[in-house]
């Protein structure tokens, strides 16, 4: 696929959450979709603003709290980056609702630099064995900001 039928396949997606926010109202789900697709277009401002409101509508909610560390990641503040991440994992539901695909999204962004802790973190989710753990949290990975 193109990167023009791409855009165009992002621009369709972002008509049908904009349609749904209108009939439904502006819901966390839908506005962490629309964040989702702003990140996928590259447009990391729109996708901070969308995942933060989803955080300010339901921020009990670990994963809006992890795909917003994932976004301003992206966009270059580790701080914020960080404190989200920090605030989903106290939320102790972590483990129900990161999937392979957040644990992907947190570990990499695509340029091989993340933030060392959510690369660990999202390891010890899927599957590490226990001595892996220990070793790994332990702190052999230093956190770079």
């Amino acid at each position: 696929v193109g990167s023009s039928a791409a855009a165009d396949v992002y621009k369709r997606q972002l008509r049908y959450c904009d349609r749904a926010m209108q009939i439904s109202g502006r819901q966390s789900l839908l506005l962490d979709t629309q964040g989702t697709i702003h990140l996928m277009q590259g447009d990391i401002g729109k996708a901070v603003a969308a995942r933060a409101e989803a955080v300010e509508l339901n921020g009990d909610d670990p994963r809006y709290l992890f795909h917003l560390a994932a976004a301003y990641h992206r966009q270059g503040q580790l701080d914020s980056a960080r404190s989200a991440f920090d605030r989903a994992m106290q939320s102790g539901r972590y483990r129900q609702v990161l999937t392979a695909g957040g644990a992907l999204l947190l570990s990499s962004d695509g340029s091989e630099s993340c933030l060392p802790e959510m690369h660990v973190q999202a390891k010890l989710l899927f599957g590490q064995t226990s001595r892996d753990r220990r070793r790994k949290v332990i702190g052999q990975t230093p956190l770079r900001l």
